[in-house]
């Protein structure tokens, strides 16, 4: 997704994930945040949940708070790549 960020239509992106289940609308909006993309109409619409989702089930699970969904640490290395200021 980040090599290719500024070939992605993002309104329509956003209109088609908005119209998605509760854990589709988390997990684009999770990988929209790696790849420094504007996730907030999606966190709007997921935001006033209570539940919880999870992209996997294995043991190695992480918490993101923002998105209340439980990933595998396979994405920490995408997300270091994001925010580490010695790679840019």
């Amino acid at each position: 997704m980040l090599e290719f960020k500024n070939d992605i239509a993002h309104q329509i992106l956003i209109e088609c994930v908005l119209r998605s289940n509760l854990t589709t609308r988390r997990i684009v909006g999770f990988l929209m945040d790696f790849a420094s993309l504007d996730s907030s109409d999606i966190h709007a619409s997921v935001v006033n949940s209570q539940s919880v989702s999870s992209i996997s089930v294995s043991e190695n699970n992480q918490y993101n708070h923002k998105w209340k969904l439980y990933y595998d640490k396979f994405f920490e290395q995408y997300f270091q790549k994001t925010i580490d200021p010695t790679t840019a």
